[in-house]
């Protein structure tokens, strides 16, 4: 049984299937680009899930046609022209949701369901290698140990023929994915 939780803002969707925690970016018309709400509302969800005992797995996805293509530059733009320092956001949105990824306590897969660009390129290759279980790719798309290991940009199938196969599948096996590593024995 699905159950959402609200988070402080729409541009973030948190819901729980059973264990599995499932954080979805949602500005489909903006294509999931991160603007200042987004990032404080991902960052939230990403703490809630740390936090919570219930959460075995964690899926990280977005909505419509992209996972998600980094920073919102229109309100990075309008931001410059204000005169807000340039890297700000660097300081007090990326680097604590770096962390927060890079520190996960509980298993953690990118369901790419679309183009991952900029900073949502970065948020799929944060988790050290070592402890990524699967990291989902949508065909085409860099992502994980797969492209670090090859050096170039390969789809699941590609992936699977190199010996990364438990670590590449298409977005629609992120359900069935997630849900494994959920029933797994915690270590």
């Amino acid at each position: 049984m699905s159950q959402d939780v609200a988070t402080s803002q729409e541009t973030v969707r948190y819901t729980m299937d059973g264990a599995v925690a499932t954080i979805t970016l949602n500005r489909p018309d903006e294509m999931n680009a991160l603007d200042t709400a987004t990032k404080e509302a991902l960052l939230a969800a990403l703490q809630a899930a740390a936090r919570d005992e219930r959460v075995r797995a964690v899926v990280l996805t977005g909505s419509g046609r992209a996972f998600c293509v980094g920073q919102d530059l229109r309100e990075h733009l309008l931001k410059l022209e204000s005169g807000e320092p340039p890297l700000s956001t660097v300081h007090d949105h990326y680097n604590p949701i770096a962390l927060a990824i890079a520190q996960m306590p509980k298993p953690m897969i990118a369901a790419l369901n679309g183009v991952a660009a900029g900073a949502g390129a970065a948020f799929v290759r944060l988790r050290p290698a070592d402890r990524v279980r699967q990291g989902l790719v949508h065909p085409g798309v860099r992502a994980g140990r797969a492209v670090r290991r090859l050096g170039r940009v390969v789809d699941a199938a590609a992936a699977g023929r190199h010996g990364e196969g438990d670590r590449a599948a298409v977005q629609p096996a992120a359900d069935r994915r997630a849900g494994g590593v959920a029933a797994r024995p915690h270590q």
